[in-house]
């Protein structure tokens, strides 16, 4: 990725209606064409590349005059700034920069002593792409009519030393990418450029597919959850057939139901409800043993159809058992 060269573009004209603008678009997005012919690129990757190579920098760029520093800087002579660009943002693939502005840069643009923001540009000269900034400076010769304008005069060239090694560091700087991307070194541009595009279209994918947080729950906390949960209902169940057992217990130590009928008891009590209805039932009952011993003489129905147990339901519901023994004489014919 070698042949690359600096241009100057002047993308806006200022409107100054307002005082000197915070931010000022540096380069229009997709294929610009000037007045002198030259055409130049912007793609969205490459947008997004020089955005990211301006954070990486780590240091604002100049706006000066009539790009004085390409032009004189390099030459050793002054070139102040008149602004300093100290962010970049890429907007419907358009690339802004947000500029804070001098004393004098803000005077020369309210008072439209400067109406127009060339910015300067590392290009490649195969696809004339853009890949970096430089900065910008402030003019007044556009040569685009579309709100990204080109200057139509010529870059006097760099000295043999410095533009050896601008191009060693441009070098340095694909060769370097080149590798990040998977690509050989002598890759050619277009190829970063869709390497860029493939992995970003690889991130959207991911991103795309990924779980709402919101409703992930990690594996590791979800069979802990599941876990404690089952351990909770096992103690709960234990506990409930604890106080079953005590219960029905209790009833045949105060002599209130048979040791015979204590297994239907217990089940009767595991029903949904069932332990507080035999609570209310106890509660009712007669003592028909005595506490802890034998059965306690009771009259039998003259039929002598009943259970042990069938009598002391009766007994507890205040229901004669001679009428419930006939009932159930009477069910059995």
């Amino acid at each position: 990725m070698s042949g690359d060269e600096t241009v100057l573009l002047c993308a806006q004209p200022l409107d100054a209606s307002k005082g000197a603008p915070e931010w000022v678009m540096l380069f229009p997005a997709g294929q610009v064409r000037g007045r002198s012919g030259r055409e130049f690129v912007l793609t969205p990757a490459a947008a997004r590349l020089a955005a990211d190579a301006f954070a990486e920098n780590g240091a604002d760029l100049p706006v000066d005059l009539e790009h004085a520093t390409q032009l004189k800087g390099a030459k050793g002579e002054p070139a102040p700034a008149v602004g300093w660009i100290t962010a970049i943002d890429v907007r419907d693939g358009a690339l802004w920069g947000r500029v804070d502005w001098t004393d004098d840069g803000r005077r020369m643009i309210e008072t439209r002593a400067y109406r127009y923001l060339s910015p300067a540009f590392v290009i490649t000269r195969a696809a004339r792409a853009v890949v970096r900034l430089l900065g910008a400076g402030l003019t007044n010769q556009p040569d685009l009519r579309m709100p990204a304008l080109a200057r139509t005069d010529t870059i006097e060239p760099l000295d043999h030393e410095t533009q050896e090694q601008q191009e060693a560091d441009l070098t340095a700087i694909s060769t370097e990418l080149a590798q990040a991307l998977g690509l050989d070194a002598d890759a050619a541009e277009a190829d970063a450029l869709a390497a860029i595009a493939a992995l970003q279209a690889e991130r959207d994918t991911a991103l795309a597919r990924a779980p709402d947080l919101e409703a992930y729950v990690p594996r590791a906390e979800f069979d802990l959850a599941l876990a404690r949960l089952q351990a909770f209902e096992t103690d709960a169940q234990a506990r409930h057939e604890a106080e079953i057992e005590a219960a029905v217990a209790q009833a045949v130590a105060e002599g209130k139901i048979m040791p015979a009928v204590r297994d239907d008891y217990v089940a009767f009590c595991r029903q949904e409800g069932g332990l507080a209805r035999f609570r209310a039932i106890v509660a009712r009952m007669p003592v028909i043993a005595a506490p802890g011993g034998p059965a306690a003489a009771a009259p039998q129905p003259a039929q002598g159809s009943l259970t042990e147990g069938e009598i002391a339901i009766a007994r507890a519901m205040d229901v004669p058992v001679d009428l419930v023994a006939a009932h159930k004489k009477q069910q059995a014919e």
